[in-house]
């Protein structure tokens, strides 16, 4: 059992995909948290209550007047992590989605505690990302039936999403949220921790790895704007083609039998998400190596389509 701890604001379409993807199987099986940071999107408050009611989650709902841009992320991580009952916490945002089964999910848990690295990144990210951040170094985990491959990442950084040890947060303590309200304080909380975490591995693991990354990635960005990326938001407004999914989720469901035909085809760094992901019903913008476009959340902001929350209809 673990706590999967869910953040959200103003992206109901996304929100209900992720709980769709992960599936009941999952959802019962484990303790859930869903914190939402002020949400205006009509509906989706009641929603929240509805499913987390449905599911025994416990669901955090902070006012609109606690909105804070730079400090949002955090506080609702805090809230996850001191209601936690579990050894591991899987981190996930709104807009991500599941790819696989509960028994591919159970697997890599498994994994996951057999190592003494505070994070495990299984996000799908870009095939010219995961080839400038990971090192051609692995870690092998020799299970009954199977042989599992983690890899190490360049920059080694602390991610926002992905398993966490609990433990980590026990002993280093909660996420520093008095941030200025300024772009450049932007994300600041996950360096801070990472310095934490260097001087907890040294004192107490005596080696330096913070983040590991799954040679095969469970979760994908819902990445429908047809432009390249996803609906973001910023203050009151939401940014980017907020598109419906074609089917009640954007990608579809891999098994673990496919998981493990994945593991045994290449001894190569991790998989991307052009190579992971099976859209339902529609196709993420790409370039001539078949590769994400990602269109600048800046030039979105400015081309639109720009949005007022909880003026959609």
């Amino acid at each position: 059992m673990i706590t999967i701890g869910i953040t959200t604001c103003n992206r109901m379409k996304y929100t209900k995909s992720l709980l769709k993807s992960l599936g009941d199987e999952i959802l019962l099986d484990n303790q859930v948290i869903i914190v939402d940071n002020g949400s205006k999107e009509k509906g989706f408050k009641e929603f929240l209550k509805k499913e987390s009611k449905r599911i025994g989650a416990l669901y955090f709902c902070r006012s609109v007047e606690e909105r804070d841009w730079v400090n949002d992320e955090y506080i609702a991580k805090n809230i996850i992590i001191e209601n936690s009952s579990n050894d591991i916490i899987l981190f996930l945002q709104d807009d991500q989605q599941f790819l696989f089964d509960k028994e591919t999910l159970d697997h890599v848990v498994h994994c996951f505690s057999l190592t003494d690295v505070p994070s495990l990144d299984v996000n799908a990210v870009r095939t010219s990302t995961i080839l400038n951040n990971t090192k051609n170094q692995r870690v092998e985990i020799n299970l009954k039936d199977n042989k599992e491959i983690l890899w190490l990442t360049k920059n080694n950084h602390f991610p926002t999403m992905g398993f966490f040890k609990k433990d980590i947060f026990d002993t280093c303590g909660l996420y520093p949220v008095d941030w200025p309200k300024q772009k450049e304080f932007w994300g600041r909380s996950e360096t801070w921790y990472a310095k934490k975490i260097f001087e907890y591995n040294r004192k107490k693991l005596n080696h330096n790895i913070v983040n590991l990354k799954l040679h095969i990635p469970l979760f994908a960005t819902v990445w429908n704007d047809p432009r390249g990326g996803y609906a973001f938001i910023r203050e009151e407004y939401r940014y980017g083609f907020y598109l419906d999914p074609e089917d009640e989720t954007y990608y579809k469901n891999r098994s673990f039998k496919e998981y493990l035909s994945f593991l045994k085809k290449s001894e190569k760094p991790p998989y991307s998400y052009p190579e992971i992901v099976k859209c339902l019903g529609w196709n993420f913008h790409k370039d001539e190596n078949g590769d994400q476009i990602k269109y600048p959340q800046s030039k979105a902001m400015e081309t639109g389509p720009k949005v007022k929350i909880g003026e959609e209809e």
